[in-house]
């Protein structure tokens, strides 16, 4: 369809404008990878496919402005009432903590067939899926920060004042920061997916679930897997790409855009 529509507006020599243009669809509507389907049981109208887009994706924000002029925000704050896992009810308040302490887990990690998801009490206890990634992440940031590989890469090239001062707030953020996109620069993120290293390994050599595994208990992992309802992006891809990828994703942000 986009292809078609460029054809009839941007022909530098008008040869198109006398012609037709035959769009051929195998299914009986043209939507792409889009559709709309009536959910039979609850009435209300599910959009399958694609649905958000970056502000720095300047292709689809500028093909959205040529049909809608304007951009819609989208955010993550729309609240999850219920998850329905290993046959329990749970339900979280809206800052990562369980409303009622036991509803999902049991107070004692280590007894089991009691509580929903077995994960280490202490650290994990109590936090909703989202929640239980970026405390992983934000630990992981902590161990690449004190690994001495990532401040060695980084010198080898030049970098040894901006390493230094990335190590720091990664430090900050492991103890009692919210991990953001906006916590670091751009320039930063390059440099932590250039030559950041986590237990002597280079990040982009390990997977996102390698990084998870380390820094958070298998229990906890399951309900992540279980929780989030995307399984991929929780699995064997590029660690260093990953973490960027899910905290610009999965925040709420001004630079997540939807079409009307």
């Amino acid at each position: 369809m986009y292809v078609a529509w460029r054809l009839g507006v941007d022909d530098p020599k008008n040869s198109w404008k006398t012609k037709s243009i035959l769009v051929l669809e195998a299914a009986d509507e043209c939507a792409g990878r889009l559709r709309s389907i009536q959910h039979p049981a609850l009435g209300y109208t599910a959009n399958l496919g694609s649905m958000r887009y970056l502000r720095q994706q300047l292709l689809m924000g500028g093909l959205v402005c040529e049909f809608s002029k304007e951009l819609t925000p989208y955010g993550h704050d729309y609240p999850t009432a219920f998850w329905h896992l290993r046959g329990r009810r749970m339900r979280f308040k809206a800052n990562g903590r369980l409303a009622k302490l036991g509803e999902a887990f049991d107070r004692e990690p280590m007894v089991a067939n009691r509580g929903a998801y077995l994960v280490n009490y202490e650290e994990e206890f109590g936090l909703e899926p989202g929640a239980v990634v970026e405390r992983a992440l934000r630990k992981a940031l902590g161990v690449i920060a004190e690994d001495p590989l990532t401040k060695i890469a980084a010198a080898k090239e030049g970098h040894e004042v901006e390493i230094e001062s990335l190590c720091k707030k990664l430090v900050e953020l492991k103890d009692n920061g919210q991990l953001k996109f906006s916590s670091l620069t751009p320039k930063e993120w390059d440099l932590l997916r250039k030559y950041g290293h986590h237990n002597g390994a280079p990040l982009y050599r390990q997977s996102l679930w390698d990084l998870l595994h380390k820094n958070s208990s298998f229990e906890a992992y399951l309900l992540v897997q279980d929780g989030l309802g995307y399984q991929g992006i929780v699995g064997l891809w590029n660690a260093a790409e990953a973490i960027v990828w899910f905290v610009r994703e999965f925040e709420s942000s001004s630079d997540l855009f939807q079409s009307k």
